[in-house]
């Protein structure tokens, strides 16, 4: 599992020799990982799937894809990072996007989470909220009535740079 700050040492032992020489390797501090929505549902009804990235080093939200089916919107709509606006008002416990902005009458997605994102990973609740739920902006809104975040374990990339090597 990817971790903001992970620290191992690599144990080598050169061959006739009790010697051991212990070198740290980490992994970039500025990884976003990947968060999945489940079972996120709305007090009318609505469900939301779709995933985002977050990255902890950089408290930064990318790549979202969220869809949301419910009444208000009359169909599925689909926020993306390509049609939607993050909201200035984001953090690692709140995540608001709308589309195209935040205007009254656009389409926007309040989520709030129980804890701080971080790079560690795991599970996540989502929690109702004032600035919670989804609908029109500034008008007709649904609030959040469940659900939770997740990330999956990831390989870490043991890349070692040309020079960071031991000589023995």
């Amino acid at each position: 599992m990817r971790t903001n700050q992970f620290l191992s040492y690599l144990v080598l032992t050169s061959i006739g020799s009790a010697a051991t020489i212990l070198m740290p390797i980490t992994t970039p501090s500025a990884l976003a990982l990947t968060w999945n929505l489940n079972n996120v549902q709305f007090q009318d009804g609505a469900t939301a799937s779709g995933s985002f990235d977050y990255s902890g080093a950089g408290n930064g939200y990318s790549n979202i894809n969220f869809t949301v089916n419910g009444p208000i919107f009359g169909s599925a709509f689909t926020f993306t990072s390509a049609n939607s606006t993050l909201s200035p008002r984001n953090s690692p416990t709140l995540l608001r996007v709308a589309s195209p902005t935040f205007s009254q009458n656009n389409n926007f997605l309040g989520l709030q989470f129980s804890s701080s994102l971080t790079n560690s990973g795991g599970t996540i609740a989502l929690v109702p909220s004032s600035d919670t739920g989804y609908g029109l902006y500034a008008n007709s809104t649904s609030q959040l009535s469940g659900g939770s975040v997740t990330t999956e374990s990831q390989a870490i990339p043991w890349n070692i740079e040309p020079g960071q090597g031991v000589v023995l």
